[in-house]
């Protein structure tokens, strides 16, 4: 693996663990940033490099490295929320699937990518809060009450962060472009002038 990539990678790693820390507690579950981390790393990286980054972190935190929001460790698997956490693994592959969709516009493209990112955390979500609240911990939420602790409050807040996902893209997506353009102009007259020379 090239330094370039290493260092890429190391840096949306880094990222990804700080945006777990900003962390503000609405319910059982806790709002952070991590979606929007999640979904750019989905949305810029090629599929194999943004997988193995959430992977990485994912393994990080369950070996006991501080990088959840509320710490680490395999203890952290009888936490309500972990859920989340699965479905952060499933963003990269939602992505490289939709991305086979033959349709130039990428904000569509993002956007429909995004959503389905989205729900799938979503259900991940709701389904381990369910299992461990009710199977595990034997308190008997209904669906309806899991729903709404799970879902619904975040909703908002969620849709925002896809909103600015979408943006940021579009925005990186111009920057790069216009630096591949910069880079094929310059190599063009590094041409014409080794041509001259001769």
């Amino acid at each position: 693996m090239k330094l370039r990539v290493l260092t890429r990678s190391a840096i949306f790693l880094a990222l990804l663990i700080i945006s777990s820390y900003i962390s503000f507690p609405i319910s059982e579950i806790s709002f952070t940033l991590q979606v929007l981390v999640v979904l750019l790393i989905s949305l810029l990286l090629p599929f194999k490099e943004s997988f193995l980054i959430i992977l990485l972190y994912f393994i990080m935190g369950l070996l006991g490295f501080p990088v959840f929001s509320q710490g680490g460790g395999f203890a952290y698997l009888m936490k309500p929320s972990f859920g989340y956490l699965l479905g952060f693994l499933f963003s990269p592959i939602c992505v490289a699937l939709v991305n086979k969709i033959k349709i130039k516009n990428r904000f569509v493209l993002d956007s429909f990518a995004s959503i389905l990112s989205l729900i799938l955390i979503y259900l991940f979500g709701t389904i381990y809060f369910f299992f461990i609240m009710n199977v595990v911990n034997g308190v008997n939420y209904s669906l309806s009450k899991i729903i709404g602790i799970c879902i619904i409050p975040f909703i908002p807040i969620d849709l925002m962060k896809i909103v600015a996902a979408v943006i940021i893209m579009v925005s990186l997506r111009k920057i790069i472009k216009i630096k591949v353009v910069e880079e094929n102009e310059k190599k063009i007259v590094n041409k014409r002038r080794h041509l001259i020379k001769r």
